[in-house]
């Protein structure tokens, strides 16, 4: 009996060695693969490897079909790879996912405003955004990022700016792409030099230099009540003035007009005066004859330099017939609705001339009928 108690665990002793020898010579199934989860660029390769440090025999098996340790991949779309090691019949399984960082496509920013006037607002906006790409916006020449995001909202703008808008992917390996987007601060036009060229005894012909970036011009003969196109059309550069007595100064103020109305010049300005070959001359005739022929039908007080004048008639007990304070508006002859007698009258005149002479003048005339 002590015999075979004693064989009894002589086998147990050798059964549970070769149990453990089986159990140490098992393979372990650690992790396989030196890389984790990956991110790359599309078109980009990657090796996947094994840290495998089993001495046992062995054998591969990828999910693309390859068997060897190592292999270099370069997938399409995010692809997740699996490898399958079997050594002393176990079976060890890991896998990687590979994931495609987005292609950063071309694109476009576009401003709200082609233009603005200097304190304005503005907004610059990426057209159709890319998911999972970033924009940072820069000043040109400076690596300081100065917005992030599809929009950029500025204010009180003073001058033209321009933006350099980088675009990346997921991926900071990936190649970016980049535009630059400008927003234009129209500034106020140079105002026009106005010169004279010609003068006339009843006209004057004004013109001035064409100012860059001026779309028309207004000009003025009312002391800058109202503005009006030139004669030749709002890109006129001269402007024919007529009707002016002889001697008489005409002022004209020019302007010129932008796209936007911020961009309106300052005004500039200049007088001349007609040319007067008479000077101050008065010319008063000594008769008419107002009978309807039309000739000489008008008694009329002749002078191309009088500002004002006051003319009175009177008749030969001194009564007063006629009085006008227009040069252009004369006596005809009648009195109350009637015709005045033939005879001799008398007249006094009073006048003002453009350079501001006082000027006093009596004499008679005759009425003939």
């Amino acid at each position: 009996m002590k015999k075979k108690f004693f064989y009894f665990i002589y086998m147990l002793i050798i059964h549970s060695f070769l149990l453990f020898q089986q159990v140490k010579a098992q393979p372990a199934c650690n992790k396989l693969l030196y890389q984790k989860d990956t991110l790359i660029c599309p078109g980009a390769s990657v090796t996947l490897s094994l840290m495998d440090t089993l001495t046992l025999a062995k054998s591969y098996s990828w999910s693309t079909g390859d068997t060897t340790a190592s292999i270099i991949v370069s997938p399409v779309a995010t692809t997740l790879y699996k490898v399958t090691r079997t050594s002393a019949g176990t079976l060890c399984s890991d896998s990687i996912l590979i994931q495609l960082a987005p292609l950063v496509l071309d694109f476009k920013v576009i401003v709200q405003k082609d233009t603005i006037c200097s304190g304005d607002a503005d907004s610059l906006f990426v057209v159709s955004p890319q998911a999972g790409v970033i924009y940072a916006w820069y000043l040109p020449g400076s690596s300081i990022k100065i917005n992030t995001g599809t929009f950029y909202g500025l204010t009180n703008l003073k001058k033209n700016s321009i933006y350099v808008i980088n675009a990346t992917g997921s991926a900071a390996s990936c190649a970016s792409k980049s535009t630059t987007a400008q927003i234009a601060v129209r500034p106020k036009l140079a105002k026009p030099i106005i010169r004279t060229d010609s003068i006339a005894v009843s006209s004057i012909i004004f013109s001035w230099n064409s100012v860059p970036g001026a779309m028309g011009y207004l000009v003025s003969l009312d002391n800058g009540a109202t503005y009006t196109n030139p004669l030749i059309g709002p890109t006129g550069l001269t402007e024919t003035i007529t009707g002016i007595a002889a001697g008489q100064s005409q002022k004209i103020i020019v302007r010129a007009t932008g796209l936007l109305a911020c961009e309106t010049s300052d005004t500039s300005q200049l007088t001349a005066s007609t040319i007067n070959p008479f000077g101050n001359g008065i010319y008063i005739p000594n008769a008419f004859t107002p009978n309807g022929d039309g000739t000489n039908d008008m008694f009329l007080v002749y002078g191309t330099a009088i500002k004002i004048m006051q003319l009175k008639i009177y008749n030969q007990w001194g009564g007063l017939v006629f009085e006008s304070y227009d040069i252009a508006k004369g006596w005809d002859g009648m009195y109350h609705g009637n015709n005045a007698s033939a005879g001799v009258y008398t007249y006094t005149l009073e006048a003002k001339m453009q350079d501001g002479k006082q000027v006093v003048k009596r004499g008679s005339l005759t009425l003939i009928r």
